[in-house]
């Protein structure tokens, strides 16, 4: 195939908006998850009294994976509180996975060690080994 100096000239144009297209990409997908992590933060603060009382209940109890177990029966409000919960810290653990090159389970699990030395005494928490017991 034969190029003419003009379709090499287009193509660089096309190479060089192609690139800048990418960049503003990225930096849109930089702020994007920026803002994603600072609103699920803002809501998790929200709703930490909501949480801790939650906790006090032993209802329910922090798990092995870094998320809020049901244990016993909670009332809807309760449920909502769990699930909204466990929603905003998947999406905290797959954004600080994305930056760490490790995996949302992974985070979820070194975040359940820290959570399980942090949390107060009566906290219902899951050792390693999947075996509940009261703080």
């Amino acid at each position: 195939m034969i190029f003419s100096r003009t379709s090499i000239n287009h193509g660089d144009f096309f190479m060089k908006n192609i690139f800048a297209m990418l960049g503003v990409a990225c930096a849109f997908a930089l702020s994007v998850n920026a803002g994603v992590k600072e609103d699920t933060q803002e809501r998790m603060k929200n709703r930490k009294e909501a949480v801790t009382a939650l906790l006090a209940t032993t209802n329910v109890g922090e798990n092995n994976a870094g998320y809020i177990e049901k244990l016993k029966d909670v009332s809807e409000e309760e449920a909502k509180t769990l699930t909204d919960e466990n929603a905003d810290r998947k999406i905290v653990y797959a954004l600080i996975a994305k930056e760490t090159g490790s995996s949302e389970a992974n985070v979820g699990k070194q975040r359940a060690k820290q959570i399980a030395e942090r949390a107060p005494e009566g906290t219902m928490v899951q050792d390693a080994d999947g075996t509940w017991r009261k703080k």
